[in-house]
């Protein structure tokens, strides 16, 4: 079933049904969550309405560590960051341009002005929230709750089907756009 005007979804009530699901309450303006599955794999989990930007991922790393030593740096864990993209009135709301352009910020620097070592990937898809209908937002909470009990997130949508972009994002390298011969957008589990 295709949405119409009165049926189309944002991205905060998407954002907030995902959450929801998995029992956490949005704080700020993306909400980020750490997993360790029984094998010890840690799995990093960031949901937002806005695209990535590696450097964040970076100084939210080195704060935890600061206060937790035993957490691992981010090239030894998981990181899949899944931006829910908003709709026309959200953008009309929020004074930027419709669709919104996605972001994909690589470059991530020392306080000394070096590219960061060793460098770390985050798996990232946009979904388009105003082409998704309630049994997308289904599928995909179904996918992240996957992701958080076996490491691996399969996206359920497909690029096919025209509702999400995706990047493989490494730190000080161009982000890399997955395309339809890349095969089901996969993160995690050995990728």
């Amino acid at each position: 079933m295709k949405n119409n005007l009165s049926q189309t979804l944002s991205s905060e009530a998407i954002i907030d049904s995902i959450l929801r699901a998995l029992g956490i309450s949005r704080e700020d303006i993306s909400t980020y969550c750490d997993y360790v599955l029984p094998s010890g794999t840690f799995l990093r989990l960031r949901i937002s309405d806005h695209g990535v930007n590696l450097s964040t991922w970076f100084r939210k790393n080195m704060k935890q560590r600061e206060e937790n030593p035993s957490l691992p740096k981010l090239n030894g864990s998981t990181n899949v960051a899944l931006t829910f993209a908003p709709n026309k009135d959200e953008c009309l709301r929020k004074g930027i341009a419709f669709p919104q352009k996605a972001i994909n910020k690589t470059s991530v620097k020392t306080e000394k002005g070096r590219n960061v070592k060793p460098q770390f990937s985050v798996g990232h898809i946009q979904y388009a929230s105003w082409l998704l209908d309630n049994s997308d937002v289904e599928k995909i909470t179904g996918a992240v709750i996957a992701f958080i009990e076996s490491g691996i997130y399969v996206d359920p949508l497909g690029l096919s089907r025209g509702k999400i972009l995706a990047w493989q994002d490494t730190s000080n390298l161009p982000p890399k756009k997955l395309t339809l011969q890349a095969g089901p957008v996969r993160f995690g589990g050995g990728e």
